[in-house]
């Protein structure tokens, strides 16, 4: 099987093809990233980026294209962008006609375990409507996706972007979806609570009130408060008990010590490691940005409680293994 991976970008766009049989290791075709001109408009950027997409995919006859999610960004213009990027790479793949269902199960047998829940923002139509950059996938289509993916045996993690437009009652409701879905399906490994923080501030405790950013319609938004953020994760874990077991503290977005104020208010995960940005030093908000072992650790004695390292599943590491 033959997979075309995208890490969209709206400036760089990573591109990836891999060779491989299930239960076999894969095996590198060819890698390249597809660059814009920060000057040009948006229209002008996505089309290079499509008809980059369209030439690789012309070339390298791909049986499945895999697209990597958003994962942690505080400036909302750059999400904004990956996700239009993003989008168009799931359009060109759409137009070779690999059909959704068959490509989860031909993905997970060619060794793919799990995907990304991202894009889901707030699981409301009329608040998804009013987000710039146009409309997100409906409600229906989003759901129809995420469930296609746990039905071919792809677990993935759960998410809800908050502190917009949205009200409490939406918020609510975006958590009680996620549970039916869980219900339904058990694929969701994790619950991920993504503050909408606006471009260049932080979001910590005891931290002023950030400016507003613009990124929403009819709207200036400075985001969520820090009393705010430790009610979504409390009952994000009253609301998810028995169902997903897992509430992970973003810590990128919040930083160290106020997530360790999170692991005091229903969550139980720091998420990963990160490296300081120096592989990639125009990463933007992520450039510079630590956690080590060490950290982890400190954070734990603090807490009095103990550490793991997990795989994606959430199964304990076994050194040596």
């Amino acid at each position: 099987m033959r997979v075309l991976g995208v890490d969209p970008g709206l400036t760089r766009c990573g591109l990836g093809v891999v060779d491989g049989v299930a239960g076999r290791q894969l095996s590198l075709v060819r890698t390249d990233v597809a660059r814009t001109p920060s000057d040009a408009d948006i229209g002008a950027r996505l089309l290079g980026i499509e008809q980059e997409i369209e030439e690789w995919l012309a070339a390298f006859r791909p049986d499945a294209v895999a697209v990597e999610r958003v994962f942690s960004q505080h400036n909302v213009r750059t999400v904004m962008g990956t996700a239009q990027a993003g989008a168009v790479a799931i359009v060109c793949a759409a137009r070779r006609g690999l059909p959704l269902e068959e490509f989860l199960v031909a993905a997970r047998e060619a060794g793919l375990g799990s995907v990304p829940g991202t894009a889901a923002r707030i699981l409301d139509d009329d608040v998804r409507a009013r987000l710039a950059g146009g409309p997100d996938l409906p409600v229906s289509r989003w759901l129809e996706v995420i469930e296609a993916a746990h039905r071919a045996g792809l677990t993935s993690t759960s998410t809800m972007v908050f502190g917009h437009i949205e009200t409490p009652e939406q918020q609510v409701a975006h958590l009680r979806t996620l549970a039916t879905i869980q219900d339904r399906t058990g694929g969701f490994t994790e619950f991920i609570a993504m503050p909408f923080v606006p471009a260049a501030a932080s979001l910590s405790a005891g931290s002023p009130a950030p400016t507003p950013a613009p990124g929403l319609v009819g709207a200036d938004v400075p985001g969520p408060s820090w009393r705010q953020v430790r009610a979504v994760h409390a009952v994000a874990r009253l609301m998810l008990h028995q169902r997903i077991g897992n509430i992970q503290a973003a810590w990128p977005k919040f930083g160290l010590d106020a997530s360790a104020d999170l692991l005091r208010s229903g969550a139980n995960d720091l998420g990963g490691l990160l490296l300081d940005g120096r592989l990639a030093p125009d990463a933007g908000a992520e450039a510079g940005l630590v956690l080590t072992r060490d950290d982890i650790d400190r954070v734990a004695r603090e807490l009095g409680r103990p550490v793991w390292q997990r795989t994606t599943g959430y199964g304990k590491v076994v050194a040596g293994v």
